[in-house]
């Protein structure tokens, strides 16, 4: 959101996108404080149909790349 609202501010004219595959995803750009911002920075929130495998392929995906923050910071 931030790297698209700074190029927002230095090219209005092409239209800004976050793209998700998946509806819940995408609420947490259209709700809360992330969506006052993409509304206040003009970016749209778009939800697009992908084939089952490739969408099951971004999930897997995305189970690998989850963040843990470490409890141990010593």
């Amino acid at each position: 959101m931030l790297k698209l609202a700074t190029l927002r501010s230095r090219h209005p004219e092409p239209r800004a996108v976050l793209v998700f595959a998946d509806a819940v995803a995408a609420r947490c750009a259209r709700t809360g404080w992330l969506g006052e911002a993409a509304r206040t920075f003009g970016i749209d929130a778009v939800v697009v149909d992908l084939p089952a495998g490739v969408h099951a392929a971004v999930q897997e995906t995305q189970n690998r790349q989850r963040m843990v923050n470490p409890t141990d910071l010593t």
